[in-house]
């Protein structure tokens, strides 16, 4: 049987009280029983090979961030796998994508392209902060979760089409305008921070949002943020254009935070009854 590198071995020993235990034990427990990996550092693990991760079969979730050890080959036999991080990791080319996969981080990567993503059919969220490769073209319609801050490549027309979305991350992104998500009136969760281009012309639709996220963000003023009465759940953290009369509608309140907000008061938040945090 193939031993695990020494550097791991090591570091299960130091967590573990009894030290009195067979090796090829541990091998066998972990290979059908280890379920989430994070390998995100070379140096912690330089002698981990793509043999030893396509041993861990029931392999549910995956972090090779900042990894380059190992390549395709190690996910031949990782059939249940469902979540993959390769956020900074431009060793995995399309060829390595399972279509089990179901949440994907392909941040600050680029080395998988339109082809192989618009085949992950099973796809639910994404993560392309910053990513130089993926285009509009490349999103399965089948997303519900979708990042896309500080990315200039997804256009309007690339989101539009994307009907299921119920959470989108713009922070950052000046691509997308309010003709881009006017018409994605199943979002929930709509984060805007360090957000310019998004007013109140572009949500005004969204009667579903309950999340909102305008840290940094000037484009929402007092007489827009009052009429998002549904909003449960509001972050305006260091935002100068709202004041008490902006959130005095909002008694659907439970968490809000305005941080660094001084037209804020803790007489207009005593008047939302159900916030909690």
């Amino acid at each position: 049987m193939d031993r695990l590198p020494l550097e791991i071995i090591d570091h299960i020993l130091y967590f573990t009280q009894n030290k009195i235990y067979k090796l090829c034990l541990t091998n066998k427990y972990l290979n059908k029983n280890l379920k989430i990996v994070r390998i995100t550092n070379n140096d912690d693990y330089p002698s981990l090979s793509n043999e030893n991760l396509s041993k861990l079969i029931n392999i549910t979730r995956l972090n090779l961030s900042y990894n380059d050890l190992i390549t395709n080959q190690g996910f031949s036999r990782l059939p249940n796998l469902t979540h993959l991080n390769l956020s900074n990791n431009n060793e995995i080319t399309d060829n390595g994508l399972s279509l089990s996969l179901r949440v994907l981080d392909l941040s600050y990567q680029g080395t998988i392209t339109d082809t192989g993503l618009s085949t992950l059919t099973n796809l639910t969220s994404l993560v392309i902060n910053s990513n130089v490769k993926i285009t509009s073209r490349g999103i399965p319609a089948s997303v519900i979760n979708l990042n896309i801050a500080n990315n200039n490549l997804i256009t309007n027309e690339g989101i539009i089409k994307l009907i299921r979305l119920k959470s989108l991350v713009l922070s950052s992104n000046y691509k997308i305008t309010n003709e881009g998500i006017s018409s994605l009136i199943n979002l929930t969760s709509l984060n805007l921070s360090y957000n310019h281009k998004i007013t109140y012309q572009g949500i005004k639709r969204l009667t579903g949002l309950t999340s909102l996220n305008i840290n940094f963000s000037s484009s929402l003023e007092d007489s827009d943020l009052c009429r998002l009465t549904q909003l449960k759940h509001l972050r305006m953290a260091c935002n100068s254009h709202i004041s008490d009369d902006g959130i005095s509608n909002l008694t659907n309140l439970t968490s809000l935070d305005s941080k660094y907000c001084q037209n804020i008061t803790g007489e207009g938040k005593s008047k939302l009854i159900n916030l909690v945090s």
